[in-house]
């Protein structure tokens, strides 16, 4: 598999990672560079072996959350932590 785009050699820190359908969305998390919080979406296409990305997180950035899909199209986002570790 290739390397996530934005992230060379690593995942973010505490992301969410759910199958949807033949994809693997990866999600949040923090950089692990930064420490930053993020509320960005990246697809991996198993079909192609590539990378997209997706539309960034609705309700900022998140941390720390469950996440589920119905396998076909839809992504569950549930609790977590917000920029102020928050739930």
């Amino acid at each position: 598999m290739p390397c996530l785009p934005e992230f060379e050699n690593w995942l973010p820190l505490f992301c969410g990672m759910v199958a949807v359908g033949s994809d693997l969305v990866v999600m949040g998390g923090y950089d692990p560079r930064t420490w930053h919080c993020l509320n960005s979406v990246f697809i991996f296409d198993f079909l192609s072996s590539k990378w997209r990305r997706g539309a960034d997180m609705p309700g900022g950035p998140r941390s720390f959350f469950g996440c589920a899909s119905d396998g076909d199209r839809t992504v569950f986002v549930a609790g977590g932590h917000d920029l102020e570790k928050g739930a």
